[in-house]
């Protein structure tokens, strides 16, 4: 049986090299961040007239292109806006680390790091008070809507229900 010696040594490498390629901010070019720009000013568009979807859509496409705190935070605010409560708060907390760190590099996202900040707070005041908190299943959310089984174990009646009484 024959061994590898060098094998190790190159997973190794490998390794070390990922990890440091990881921990790097992802290099854009000029054309990338001008088109995120302009998805990003559409997103806002869509969101000042109240396009909730289309603008999510605009705002995600946006980041993938430029991960950017600020588009980011937008996504966390229609999120919120479109009354998904619970991800827009998981959002805002990946938005306040994602902003802090940016800010480290560059002092322009600091107002992002300061507002995602802010609004979560907010939100999550609105969550606890209100309830929303906790985070139910579909089946949850709509059982108060199923319709009562049809037949004789419907209650006093062995006929199914047709809206009017017969008394």
């Amino acid at each position: 049986m024959r061994r590898r010696r060098g094998f190790p040594l190159a997973l190794l490498i490998g390794f070390c090299c990922h990890q440091g390629l990881a921990a790097a901010p992802p290099a854009t070019s000029d054309k990338s961040r001008t088109v995120a720009q302009k998805v990003y000013s559409q997103g806002v568009d869509h969101y000042k007239a109240g396009r909730m979807v289309e603008a999510l859509a605009a705002f995600r496409a946006s980041y993938d292109m430029v991960p950017s705190p600020n588009s980011h935070l937008m996504i966390a605010r229609t999120l919120r806006d479109r009354g998904d409560l619970v991800e827009a708060y998981a959002e805002y907390g990946k938005v306040v680390t994602e902003a802090e760190e940016a800010a480290q590099r560059e002092a322009r996202y600091r107002s992002a790091a300061e507002a995602s900040r802010a609004e979560r707070a907010k939100l999550r005041a609105r969550l606890t008070s209100s309830g929303a908190s906790r985070c139910r299943s579909p089946r949850e959310r709509w059982s108060r809507w199923r319709l009562p089984p049809a037949g004789p174990s419907n209650g006093r009646n062995s006929r199914p229900f047709r809206g009017v009484s017969s008394r």
